[in-house]
């Protein structure tokens, strides 16, 4: 779920947006010693199966569910007509993986050419992929 909001600033636009996320993949149930489902579900072994199950698997219920919700905030400022700016935030608690992460980025477009380019740098104590991560994308419109 995302939701953008745009304002004019001297002829420019200021783009902000949040973003909630979920990601649709099963959480990890608490087992006994025998390999029994003591809480949560067992992880499905279908390949859609956790699209759908994943709303409702956590061990801890949906108290649970609701911090396996990612949060990300950002904004975006058109410096020019080609150029813009931007940067972000990302939240997750430290048990669902800790992918937080400020994001820096740029864009340069002309008519036909897009160019993309964008820096995370991790706020975790955790070592998490998005640590010092670099991102470049180029795009050309028909």
């Amino acid at each position: 779920v995302a939701y953008m909001n745009t304002t004019e600033i001297a002829d420019r636009a200021l783009n902000w947006s949040i973003q909630l996320e979920k990601i649709l993949a099963p959480t990890a149930p608490i087992v006994d010693a025998n390999g029994a489902v003591v809480s949560g579900r067992a992880i499905p072994t279908s390949f859609f199966a956790p699209i759908f199950t994943s709303w409702a698997d956590a061990p801890g219920g949906m108290a649970e569910e609701f911090t396996e919700i990612r949060p990300s905030f950002g904004l975006s400022y058109e410096v020019t007509d080609a150029l813009a700016i931007r940067s972000g935030y990302s939240y997750q608690p430290i048990d669902k993986g800790s992918l937080n992460y400020i994001g820096l980025g740029m864009s340069y477009s002309t008519d036909k050419v897009r160019f993309d380019a964008g820096y995370a740098i991790g706020m975790s104590a955790l070592t998490n992929p998005m640590n010092n991560h670099i991102q470049i994308g180029i795009g050309y419109s028909l």
